[in-house]
């Protein structure tokens, strides 16, 4: 039986377009979201191609999309334009940059290119923000500290294993003594989710940069760790620290970061900092599974615990939590996904 619900969106999504659009126009899926956010390619009888984004208001706040996609505009980056909105149903309408995504194009002869005109136009952001911080919400401790701790709740939570006790203390001192760092670090604009499938290759060698609402104003090497250590795709380690490196020397050179901070401080912001982002994403892929009931992330979690560990391996500090990682959360997520 059909979901009345659903029906009744689809047909004010019709009635929308219709206002729109001067011509006969057709749609269909243009991509998946972890999010309630749905994608779609319209195109009209003249032609024409554009993306309607459909974002439920009693789940997605439109607003915040606009919001930064001026923004990251005005700093010079390649936004989708706004060509229609309406905010009381979540509906907007914008330019469509096609289907090629980075996860499609990259490959060892293109991967420096591509990564290259990524990293410039992060550090066009970074720049660009300097003098207005606080037109993006702070990546506060609090919000920092809830998407850590997505790791017990829905990845430990997913495996069975429980997070109380002596392992409650665990995480909590390894949460605390990860902030520590990310919070002195040099602030900047952050995407947030800076990485292969929301960066699509453009013909003017500028990569059109997508889904963006949840920007916030937080430590310079976020976006970086989301593009070097992707979920999606992996690429050899000296590689990775060598894009790293040359990054760091550019935004020392334009201040970005003061000349004060070493190439060896550089890696280990850049080490923690991933640590953060990959405990969040392996809660954030069993939570779309359990919740929302889009297991197919649970295919990227093997990759995300490798950079979990890659990470933290290095740093001492960290040997009692690594340890419990490999010998009790290691083999317990492996047999799982067997069994799935």
């Amino acid at each position: 039986m059909p979901d009345r619900k659903a029906c009744d969106r689809q047909e004010k999504m019709n009635h929308w377009l219709q206002q729109q659009l001067a011509e006969p126009f057709q749609y269909m899926p243009a991509s998946s979201d972890a999010s309630f956010r749905r994608y779609f390619r319209v195109q009209t009888n003249g032609n024409h191609s554009f993306i309607l984004m459909d974002a439920p208001p009693e789940h997605e706040d439109v607003s915040l999309f606009l919001h930064t996609a001026r923004l990251f505009k005005e700093a010079g980056l390649n936004v989708p334009e706004i060509i229609a909105t309406n905010l009381a149903e979540g509906f907007l309408l914008l330019t469509d940059f096609g289907n090629t995504l980075y996860l499609d194009a990259l490959n060892d002869q293109s991967v420096d290119n591509l990564y290259a005109q990524a990293m410039n136009n992060l550090i066009r952001l970074q720049q660009y923000s300097l003098d207005r911080l606080d037109d993006l919400p702070p990546y506060s401790e609090p919000l920092l500290l809830e998407e850590m701790q997505l790791f017990e709740q829905w990845f430990l939570r997913w495996l069975e294993i429980p997070s109380h006790g002596q392992v409650h203390g665990l995480l909590h001192s390894t949460y605390f003594r990860l902030l520590d760092n990310i919070l002195n670090q040099t602030r900047v604009w952050v995407h947030r989710d800076f990485h292969s499938r929301n960066l699509m290759v453009t013909e003017n060698d500028c990569p059109a940069i997508l889904d963006f609402q949840d920007a916030v104003s937080g430590p310079v090497t976020y976006d970086l760790a989301s593009l070097l250590r992707d979920s999606y795709i992996q690429w050899p380690t000296p590689r990775v620290h060598d894009w790293s490196r040359t990054f760091f020397r550019k935004i020392r050179d334009l201040d970005i970061i003061s000349n004060d901070i070493s190439a060896a401080q550089w890696q280990q912001d850049f080490d923690w900092m991933s640590a953060q982002r990959h405990l969040k994403v392996l809660g954030i892929f069993c939570r779309l599974s359990l919740r929302d009931k889009k297991g197919d992330y649970l295919q990227y979690l093997p990759r995300t615990f490798h950079y979990l560990i890659q990470s933290l391996k290095p740093y001492p500090e960290f040997s009692h939590f690594i340890r419990w990682l490999q010998e009790t959360v290691e083999p317990a997520m492996l047999s799982r996904i067997q069994s799935t």
